[in-house]
């Protein structure tokens, strides 16, 4: 009997060591224990399936589809690490046969006849983000499905043209003076997925019910990306796009160091949360309209000015610029101004209300100086 016991007791040891073990090698950063992936590498394995690259590494970043949203597009990384959209290519550049140039297409993996790779709905829809948002009634009823399955037909990774989108940049400093600081990044290449396709089968006793909720026929994300939705049989709902788009990329810092254009190492940030902030975006640059409209003509040019959420930037190189854009600036009545004398000179944060923060970059003194309140 003590024999039995003993051999019972070796057998559970040897098995919590294997369950330890496997834990072990099969963790990730989000999940040590289960080994569970992020959305990120679960489309890097759906992608990975068919082709490899290295284009398609730890340093790529999963944002939902969008047909938009690819090279070329900007992003302000916030002081808490999350990345907010600023503008894509198609902003900076409306005219379709004009983008073209600014993109290298790489070559089209072909998946065809591959089989789709299991998603787990815990890591959301294999198409949302916080900026792919999907109607929530819609993502309610999908996330009950008990087996999901993605796969494409294809993909590619498209590469951004530095020099040419540098040339774009200058040509459009409303749109380069949005570098002057330090928090821009830009995507340098882009996954494209061509023929995607997602079958979401759910319990037959559910099915009744999700059917009711569920309309077949285009589903539209909040980027206007479009999905179309069928029942395939009793109890499967296949979602399909039939244009491709873009579902991961990789970012690298850019500055503008005196109108020229630095493009740095991509940086990864594959667990950043996302938002998009084009709205905000395109009223700073609106109200920098403004404050350039206010500048004498002679130093506009000469005047690098930036506004990101309110907050009008400049570096002036003198007193007389300093009073310039300090008096166009009251008359915008931004919530705040930030101004640096010297060239490259450290701006200062965090400061709120009218107010000009002028550094001293050879003696670093800081002086701090109340503008005028703009009368109603």
């Amino acid at each position: 009997m003590k024999k039995k016991i003993w051999i019972l007791l070796m057998l559970l040891v040897a098995g919590s060591v294997a369950y330890l073990v496997y834990g072990f090698i099969n963790r990730t950063e989000d999940n040590p224990v289960t080994g569970a992936p992020d959305a990120r590498a679960a489309w890097v394995d759906v992608l990975s399936k068919c082709a490899t690259t290295e284009l398609l590494g730890s340093d790529v970043f999963y944002f939902g589809a969008s047909n938009t949203i690819g090279p070329g597009s900007v992003w302000r990384k916030d002081s808490d690490g999350s990345l907010r959209l600023r503008f894509d290519l198609n902003e900076l550049e409306p005219d379709p046969a004009k983008r073209e140039a600014y993109i290298q297409s790489g070559n089209v993996a072909d998946c065809s006849g591959q089989s789709s790779r299991k998603w787990q709905v815990s890591l959301g829809l294999p198409f949302q983000s916080q900026i792919a948002g999907v109607d929530a009634t819609l993502a309610g009823e999908l996330r009950k499905a008990r087996d999901v399955t993605v796969g494409v037909t294809g993909w590619s990774a498209n590469i951004l043209r530095e020099h040419v989108y540098e040339q774009l940049l200058k040509a459009k400093p409303e749109y380069g003076d949005e570098f002057i600081g330090n928090d821009r990044f830009v995507a340098e290449n882009a996954i494209l997925v061509i023929g995607f396709t997602s079958s979401f089968e759910f319990d037959k006793s559910a099915v009744g019910d999700v059917k009711g909720k569920v309309s077949t026929g285009q589903i539209t994300l909040s980027n206007g990306t479009r999905l179309h939705a069928e029942w395939e049989s009793g109890n499967k709902l296949r979602l399909t796009s039939s244009e491709p788009f873009y579902i991961l990329a990789a970012i690298g810092q850019v500055s503008n160091q005196d109108g020229r254009f630095i493009f740095g190492k991509a940086k990864p940030v594959t667990t950043a949360a996302l938002h998009d902030e084009r709205t905000i975006a395109r009223d700073d640059l609106l109200r920098r309209q403004m404050v350039l409209a206010r500048v004498p003509t002679n130093a506009k040019d000469r005047i690098p000015v930036q506004v990101t959420n309110g907050t009008v930037t400049a570096v002036v190189r003198d007193s007389a610029e300093k009073q310039q854009v300090s008096q166009a600036a009251s008359k915008v009545a931004s919530e705040t101004v930030q101004l640096s004398t010297g060239e490259g000179s450290p701006n200062v944060q965090g400061v709120q209300g009218n107010v000009i923060i002028t550094v001293d970059r050879s003696t670093g003194k800081t002086e701090t100086e109340k503008l005028p309140q703009k009368k109603p």
